[in-house]
């Protein structure tokens, strides 16, 4: 199987006529694909974490006439024997052509950008194509799958399609490195120079995701507000979680065109430095559903089971967790895209470190922030009127015991009271005192309301716990379980 380099890849002189030929001996070695294969055809790579690319295979797409497209996808049989993982659960490894109709395969469909980002490349494709069809979806994959999540990408057979820069300085820089990022905020891929991070080049191997502030009127203000309370929401998530993972966080000021500009940079945990990708998918693509079902296409626990199922029986413990002290922090927007499971090979999975802990209830949706996932069909409160029980009935639903949802509560509500020292301790100059302030006090109330030793949660702890006997054995084995 070809093997190739980040710098052989930028090389258009080499990889291009490479890429043609490609195409032309992949489609005469599966049956039935080279009638497929034609201008809207992509190449797809893998690459593993040592910095080596392998050629996957193609997704292409085919029309059929009357607004009706199929999209297929074909492995290619020396990936197929190769020892690199099938890049996703939905697309297992076999020698045959894999085909949807009028929807991308979930996988590729969940790579593709969203919100400011998409429509910045809508606007490029559009103005230097002249492409407005209802498959401008694909061809956003297509031109900008350089960096996707993970350790895929994707290419025309010609590299690239020149597109012509936006006008705007900060959609310029977004822009550049041809990739798909997913959420709503502006933001860019970044890579560290010295002590800084500025935004990563075409086909450079970024580190970073760095979110912009958003524009309120146009190209004028920038509002600044929601990435202070994400960078307050990452600490207080770690000092209500301290022994789970995160990604490193920071907020800092960058240079974009003349001015100053305030970020936050999220270190990228699928990138192993400058040296390689590590693989992991969303959970989306794991139940194999589109980037619109990433609230519906599962429940709490339908996410419970597959962890259990991929990773092992004690991740239902930590996603439980997980959720939990998001909503302690505000952060609603928990969908199936904000959790994500690395491939760990031999079909081996684990869980991605937390990631996306914008508390988005201070995204204009105060008092009516609703949860993100349902449970057996059904919406949880609205966050302001979430109470201990309704924490109980999601990690009963999820599958834990009873001592597992327990030992949660009380490990959250020790770790809790810290939480304010930690977010008081915090000197970063960019955060304003009322923010911090604002934060501060809605934590207060959701801590009061869903976990606290209230006179209310001690009755029903009391009703639902201590007249269980495997919670009070656990509890007499365990005689700090109250004071860790």
């Amino acid at each position: 199987m070809k093997k190739f380099s980040l710098e052989w890849m930028a090389d258009k002189e080499k990889s291009t006529p490479w890429c043609a030929d490609y195409l032309k001996t992949l489609g005469r070695q599966v049956e039935g694909l080279e009638d497929l294969i034609n201008n809207e055809t992509c190449i797809v790579f893998f690459e593993d974490q040592v910095g080596v690319i392998s050629p996957v295979g193609v997704i292409s797409l085919v029309e059929q006439g009357n607004d009706e497209f199929d999209f297929v996808f074909c492995y290619d049989p020396e990936y197929v024997a190769s020892d690199n993982p099938a890049i996703s659960v939905t697309l297992p490894k076999q020698n045959q052509i894999s085909r949807t109709h009028n929807q991308i395969h979930p996988y590729f469909d969940n790579l593709c950008s969203e919100g400011w980002l998409s429509e910045a490349q809508n606007k490029s494709i559009s103005q230097s194509l002249h492409i407005e069809n209802v498959q401008t979806r694909y061809r956003i994959l297509a031109l900008f799958s350089r960096s996707n999540h993970g350790a895929v990408s994707l290419t025309y057979a010609k590299i690239d399609e020149a597109i012509d820069p936006l006008p705007n300085h900060l959609q310029r820089i977004a822009l550049q490195p041809r990739s798909t990022l997913t959420g709503m905020w502006p933001k860019g891929l970044g890579v560290t120079l010295r002590d800084t991070i500025i935004p990563s080049g075409y086909f450079e191997r970024s580190e970073w995701i760095i979110k912009y502030p958003m524009q309120t009127n146009g190209y004028g203000t920038l509002d600044t507000d929601g990435l202070q309370y994400e960078y307050l929401g990452n600490l207080a998530m770690r000092a209500y979680l301290p022994h789970d993972e995160f990604p490193e966080c920071r907020f800092f000021k960058m240079g974009i065109g003349e001015e100053l500009v305030p970020v936050l940079a999220i270190k990228r945990f699928d990138r192993l430095g400058t040296e390689g990708k590590r693989h992991f998918e969303e959970l989306n693509q794991v139940f194999g559903e589109p980037e619109s079902r990433k609230y519906d296409g599962a429940g709490y626990e339908d996410v419970a089971k597959i962890v259990a199922e991929l990773v092992c029986e004690d991740a239902r413990k930590r996603i439980f967790q997980r959720f939990t002290a998001q909503l302690l922090c505000g952060i609603t927007d928990s969908h199936l895209k904000n959790f994500g499971l690395f491939h760990d090979g031999d079909n081996k999975f684990s869980l991605t470190p937390n990631y996306d802990l914008n508390p988005n209830y201070f995204s204009g949706l105060e008092g009516d922030a609703e949860i993100a996932l349902q449970v057996k069909g059904r919406n949880l409160p609205k966050i302001n009127e979430l109470k201990l029980k309704n924490l109980v009935i999601v990690g009963e639903q999820m599958g834990l015991t009873k001592v597992a949802i327990y030992d949660t509560i009380i490990t959250l509500r020790n770790n809790g009271m810290l939480l304010e020292e930690t977010l008081l301790n915090d000197e970063n100059p960019l955060v304003r005192g009322s923010i911090k302030s604002n934060y501060i006090d809605h934590l207060r109330k959701w801590n009061s309301s869903m976990i606290s030793a209230s006179p209310a949660n001690e009755k029903y702890m009391n009703s639902a716990f201590l007249k269980d006997s495997s919670v009070l054995q656990y509890i007499s084995k365990n005689s700090d379980i109250e004071r860790r």
